[in-house]
């Protein structure tokens, strides 16, 4: 409450409790030491003293004290990024990039571009049998990371099949939110496996080809297949023969949808070209002078740091006769 009420925070080097812990037995050490020597009060006084300024100033150079940053201003993308992800239960298959589950090198991918596009603003769709916006958009990236970490894998009881037309009705939503900053580039990442398996017939994405400056449909898996498994770890079976349910990539579909909006297809393990991509984005994409939306603060230990050090000097000058502060410190 003290240091909230003065703008200020701190960030130790260490764990603060520990740091404290040290810094107090060190004064009792040094307090004690005092006490078991032959002085007169006076030296005993001015010892305690002296213990108690180094201790304390050791501790508080530790502890790291940090002052909020005033008009904190930030240089960022003017880049709104919707990331439409599908999360079938065949996104969960295991034959994704690098023997991962789909879904998981989705995430890893989504996070990686993260980075190359700090400080834009970001929205996440998640559909399977069903479709719905897990994250408005949002310019805090830590939301859109716990998001993709908290993505359920869905059951296989209730699932009626993957239908890649679901989403189309939300990302319509959450484009017009994003059409509303203007002067920004609004960037499409669609992530999927292509399967569709509910007999549905793939409509066209044209529509959205003039709702976006550009994007990415990335696709997942492999045309060879993969086993599929449930939360619990068990084989999934076909309904009627009771068989091993195998699922494959379809990247005629995806194919199909990056045509249909004009973008760029990859498959997952293209990691460069995908990390280009997104490279060629931030560039495009201007640079806009914006107040921090993080708590940024300044080191202001080493601003004090001399006159704790000048005080201990100048006490120390002013005590040159008095023996006792000095011996206390001795080994």
């Amino acid at each position: 409450m003290f240091l909230k009420t003065f703008n200020m925070t701190i960030d130790p080097i260490y764990d603060k409790d520990s740091i404290c812990i040290i810094g107090a037995i060190l004064t009792v050490l040094l307090i004690l030491r005092l006490f078991r020597m032959r002085i007169n009060i006076l030296q005993r006084i001015f010892g305690i003293v002296f213990a108690v300024m180094i201790a304390a100033s050791l501790t508080i150079m530790c502890l790291r004290p940090m002052e909020k940053a005033k008009d904190s201003k930030v240089n960022r993308p003017a880049v709104n990024v919707l990331y439409v992800l599908d999360n079938s239960i065949s996104m969960w298959a295991d034959d994704g990039y690098n023997n991962k589950k789909r879904i998981l090198s989705a995430a890893q991918i989504c996070q990686e571009s993260l980075e190359e596009l700090s400080g834009g603003n970001f929205a996440l769709i998640v559909f399977n049998d069903e479709s719905h916006i897990k994250l408005p958009l949002t310019q805090d990236a830590e939301s859109l990371k716990d998001a993709f970490m908290t993505v359920a894998e869905p059951s296989y009881f209730y699932a009626q099949g993957s239908n890649l037309n679901l989403p189309m009705e939300d990302i319509s939503k959450v484009n017009s939110h994003m059409r509303e900053k203007e002067d920004y580039l609004n960037i499409l990442v669609y992530l999927s496996d292509g399967e569709i398996t509910d007999d549905s017939k793939l409509k066209s994405y044209e529509e959205f080809k003039e709702c976006f400056d550009d994007g990415i449909v990335i696709g997942f898996g492999t045309k060879e297949g993969s086993k599929m498994f449930d939360c619990n770890g068990y084989e999934i079976k076909t309904p009627i023969s009771y068989e091993t349910a195998y699922t494959h990539m379809d990247d005629t579909t995806l194919k199909q949808i990056a045509s249909d909006m004009e973008m760029n297809y990859y498959h997952e393990s293209d990691r460069d070209a995908i990390k280009a991509k997104f490279k060629q984005i931030y560039k495009e994409a201007h640079s806009i002078e914006d107040k921090s939306t993080e708590k940024l603060y300044d080191d202001i230990w080493f601003e004090y740091l001399p006159l704790f050090i000048g005080g201990i000097i100048l006490y120390s000058l002013c005590g040159m006769r008095i023996k006792a502060p000095i011996e206390a410190l001795k080994i």
